[in-house]
């Protein structure tokens, strides 16, 4: 992979971290589970702190961040126990869910499993060949 393109996926990446993140702060309800939430945060920054070789250091530990939490925090099951949560947060078209079509995606399920799945938890109607398109879209730029 070209350089252009490994920092255009770790760019992506290290963006859906911030958004994984985000959401769990926002779903946080005490203080000890927001201590601890933040030291596993923190935990992968000390993995790169001291490599000399990566300038990127920030950018890696959040990557790797997304790629160790994004399928255990956005298994079925957490989607639908956080769908109210992001309901309320205004979201209103299936633009707003691209991240979570993409781990789904990832996952194995199908397109129209997706779909069936977008309307049901998340209240968006889309079709099976817009969540295509649009991940293949989101693939292409990512590659």
């Amino acid at each position: 992979m070209d350089r252009k393109l490994k920092h255009i996926k770790q760019f992506t990446d290290a963006k859906a971290a911030i958004k994984l993140i985000s959401n769990e702060i926002l779903l946080i309800n005490d203080y000890e589970s927001l201590r601890k939430y933040l030291d596993l945060i923190s935990s992968y920054f000390m993995k790169f702190a001291n490599d000399e070789t990566a300038p990127n250091k920030n950018i890696l530990a959040l990557q790797n961040f997304f790629r160790d939490n994004a399928k255990i925090k956005r298994d079925p099951e957490v989607i639908a126990k956080n769908a109210k949560a992001k309901r309320l947060s205004h979201k209103t078209t299936f633009k707003d869910y691209i991240d979570d079509y993409r781990v789904l995606r990832e996952r194995g399920h199908s397109y129209r499993s997706i779909a069936d799945y977008s309307e049901k938890y998340f209240k968006v109607k889309v079709s099976k060949d817009t969540i295509k398109k649009y991940l293949k879209e989101l693939s292409n730029d990512t590659q």
